[in-house]
C-alpha cells in the first residue's frame, strides 16, 4: 500500500511538472507575440517599451532570430 501511494505521488509530481513546463512555453509564445507587436522588447537600450523578463529574454531572442527578427521585433536587414 505504501509503495502504491509513493508511485501515485510520483506520477502527480510528473503531471504538475509537465503542466508548469507547458505554462512556460505559453508565456514564451506570449512574449514573442508582444515583442513582434511592439509592446515589449528584449533590447535594454530601447526606451519607452517594457523589457521582457530576464528569465525569458534569451529564449525570446533566439526565437525572434529564427524568424528573421531582432530583439525589438524588427526585420534583420542583410
Amino acid at each position: 500500500m505504501q509503495m502504491a501511494i509513493r508511485i501515485l505521488d510520483f506520477i502527480l509530481v510528473i503531471i504538475v511538472f509537465l503542466s508548469v513546463k507547458k505554462g512556460f512555453d505559453t508565456m514564451l509564445d506570449l512574449y514573442i507575440a508582444l515583442v513582434i507587436a511592439g509592446r515589449r522588447t528584449c533590447n535594454p537600450a530601447t526606451n519607452g517599451v517594457t523589457l521582457v523578463p530576464e528569465r525569458y529574454r534569451a529564449q525570446v531572442i533566439d526565437n525572434l532570430n529564427a524568424i528573421g527578427l531582432d530583439a525589438d521585433g524588427n526585420p534583420i536587414v542583410g
